[in-house]
């Protein structure tokens, strides 16, 4: 099992691959075990880094229960294979780990041969995020020694918003630079709203000044603006905007981007083949 040792409870979690939505599900997820705090999430946060970089781990009573949150854009049909095999790592880490992975619009993923006990995979897709950990817990009430550590069977709307209070927090005290990324975004877009929403894009807390600086060029040098900027900034834009290849790609396609949303949308589609 993971031990929470005072080495764990001095790191920071690394925020890499990390998205918001994923942060909020997986709070969420340990509010429902009586472990919401602060502390104890970034405590799970640094206990997930150490196992096969997982999402979290969750130092349960005699038992590890670690929780993989997969976004659709970044497990798709592809990684597949990367993910049963991840997967059988963790299971096969310690015999008292068991995983929870809540498969969010991506590639459909069976539960491995042999670890029905140990093992709860649950394909979905919404974006409601009450939903994800209702369902969650609907699939987890039917593993007993998983169920039996549930403290709150129901998620409120004040879990909800103090879920959001303690993701902020961490995401400010955790991930370089997000306080002046934040800062030169505002500058840019011109409302906390549209910041809030390109800091919900996956990808974006792992490398916010780079996200930040690549907006305010796609401003200056494309004229996108506002609303139009951040509806241009999908996922697979924002994972490009630090790779010169992206820029040399825009200037050949022409400038500026297209206002039109059909034409950017026609844009993305070609920035983002391969």
């Amino acid at each position: 099992m993971v031990e929470i040792t005072r080495e764990i409870t001095r790191e920071k979690p690394n925020l890499l691959q990390r998205s918001r939505e994923e942060l909020i599900y997986t709070h969420l997820l340990c509010t429902v075990f009586g472990l919401g705090n602060k502390q104890t999430f970034k405590e799970a946060l640094v206990g997930g880094d150490k196992l096969f970089k997982s999402d979290i781990a969750l130092a349960l009573p005699n038992m590890t229960l670690v929780i993989e949150y997969d976004g659709g854009y970044w497990h798709g049909e592809k990684s597949v294979e990367r993910d049963l095999s991840k997967t059988q790592k963790i299971l096969m880490s310690d015999e008292n780990t068991c995983l929870v992975r809540f498969r969010n619009g991506a590639a459909h993923l069976e539960t491995p041969v042999g670890y029905e006990s140990r093992c709860l995979v649950i394909n979905e897709k919404t974006t409601n995020q009450i939903k994800q950990v209702t369902e969650t817990l609907k699939a987890l009430s039917k593993q007993k020694d998983i169920a039996s550590h549930i403290k709150s069977a129901k998620i409120s709307k004040s879990h909800f918003e103090n879920t959001n209070k303690i993701v902020n927090e961490v995401i400010e005290e955790c991930s370089e630079s997000y306080k002046d990324a934040r800062v030169l975004m505002l500058s840019v877009l011109g409302s906390i709203a549209l910041v809030d929403k390109v800091f919900g894009i996956d990808g974006v807390l792992c490398r916010p000044m780079t996200i930040a600086n690549g907006i305010k060029r796609l401003k200056d040098e494309y004229g996108l603006r506002g609303q139009q900027l951040v509806t241009f900034m999908c996922s697979g834009i924002a994972s490009k905007l630090g790779n010169e290849q992206f820029w040399n790609d825009i200037q050949k396609s022409g400038t500026p981007v297209p206002p039109d949303p059909l034409a950017r949308t026609c844009l993305q589609n070609l920035l983002l083949s391969d």
